[in-house]
């Protein structure tokens, strides 16, 4: 179902960026996490990302951000285990200034968790995944057709606070549309 969400959005926002005016822009990317707060009991994560830009006008672009991160849990054991995943599907607005951007977003999350625990052969997996909402402030700067950023993200699901700083680099599609 996730999967399947995810595909939907990077479809239908890629679809509308072709059909509107100004700079429209895709951009796949890879991401890496470095959890902070109450999250910080995790390892880095890494992901990967997809964002659509729509332009309206010469500075500014509507954003449709999506991605999937993952983030093991420090001091795992062959006996316990856990990790985090990350699914944000946030919606904002790109501001550009003369050589970087600005950009906040909000929206939804889906934070899952997946248990491992076993001793003597056996193992037990148990997931879970619960959503709640999701905000990032970040900016950036892109290179031609690298696009490189930074961010923090909050997610907060029932079980507490997930935050990151996140890195990007990125691939830029453009479609300059007049």
């Amino acid at each position: 179902m996730k999967k399947t969400v995810l595909i939907l959005l990077v479809s239908a926002t890629t679809m509308v960026c072709v059909a509107q005016s100004g700079n429209n822009q895709f951009i796949p990317a890879l991401e890496i996490g470095l959890p902070t707060g109450d999250f910080d009991s995790y390892k880095t994560g890494i992901g990967l990302s997809a964002k659509a830009l729509i332009g309206v006008g010469n500075q500014g672009q509507v954003s449709f951000s999506t991605g999937y991160s993952s983030f093991k849990m420090k001091n795992s054991t062959d006996i316990y285990k856990a990790k985090i995943s990350v699914i944000p599907l946030l919606v904002g607005y790109r501001y550009h200034l003369p050589v970087v951007y600005i950009e906040p977003l909000l929206g939804y999350g889906i934070y899952g968790t997946t248990t491992k625990t076993g001793s003597g052969g056996t193992e037990t997996k148990v997931s879970h995944s619960e959503g709640g909402f999701t905000w990032s402030l970040g900016g950036g700067v892109q290179l031609g057709n690298v696009d490189l950023g930074v961010r923090y993200q909050s997610g907060h699901p029932d079980v507490g606070t997930i935050g990151f700083i996140g890195f990007h680099a990125g691939y830029v599609f453009s479609s300059r549309k007049s």
